[in-house]
């Protein structure tokens, strides 16, 4: 009998372990599909268009340069599990309602992509397409943020906010962007779920409301992010906004 409880006691540790170790390496059940600059791209499937992939890439790692976060030794790990065993682990631990996220070096992309158009999209939704260059970017901050060991603990503003203001550097370095403009939308929508972004797809309104308390401290107040790390539990954000309505005269 107690042998018995033993082998059981056995298997159950080594099924924790095998499920342990696949959730961490997703590399596991995907084929490397493609590598290029810092990027490593896994698939279950060949990329389509291999040389749009590189094209994108090249832009991406353009846009995370500068970040202020930025080391020239950091690699992203990308893992377009969409439809894939890997995608079926994380429904079983509940973790599968995120369009994308990032955990140690490792992103995870549970929406197709679709390199012609650019964009990642889920369900045929209207409201879950996203720009490919602009996801890839977010969730490489998120990337970035974790190797320099400033992630954990971050309240979402910080975390998400820099995430959004990194990827959404080729909107706000058009010569026609204003932000007071972008304060006045979020104003006049407050209440709402969904929100245009400035890619021109459906997100939620906290994170352009996150991205413009982090982009009104960095281009206005001229602090770093490691300097708004450093002060984040001094600001309500709530408060915050109010003083960047108050600047732009938005009531």
């Amino acid at each position: 009998m107690k042998k018995k409880w033993i082998l059981i006691g056995s298997s159950l540790l080594f099924f924790l372990i095998a499920f342990f170790v696949l959730l961490h390496f997703p590399q596991v059940l995907l084929s490397k599909a493609l590598d290029h600059g810092p990027f490593t791209v896994y698939s279950p499937t060949p990329l389509e268009a291999p040389e749009e992939w590189r094209l994108l890439l090249d832009s991406a790692a353009i846009l995370l340069e500068k970040s202020e976060l930025h080391t020239p030794e950091q690699t992203y790990l990308l893992f377009m599990a969409s439809g894939t065993t890997y995608e079926q682990l994380l429904r079983w631990v509940g973790w599968d309602k995120p369009f994308a996220f990032a955990f140690l070096n490792r992103q995870i992309f549970l929406a197709e992509p679709h390199i012609k158009d650019g964009l990642f999209a889920r369900n045929n939704s209207e409201y879950e397409k996203r720009s490919m260059l602009q996801l890839i970017v977010h969730e490489s901050v998120h990337c970035q943020q974790d190797k320099q060991g400033v992630k954990r603990g971050l309240p979402p503003w910080v975390n998400e906010g820099y995430a959004e203001y990194v990827s959404h550097t080729p909107i706000y370095e058009r010569p026609d962007y204003n932000l007071a403009q972008v304060v006045r939308e979020l104003e006049e929508t407050r209440g709402e779920y969904w929100l245009r972004s400035d890619y021109g797809y459906w997100d939620i309104w906290e994170y352009k409301y996150y991205r413009v308390l982090v982009e009104y401290l960095i281009e206005v107040e001229d602090l770093s992010i490691r300097e708004i790390i450093e002060k984040q539990a001094e600001w309500n954000p709530a408060i915050r906004f109010e003083q960047i309505k108050t600047f732009y005269g938005v009531q």
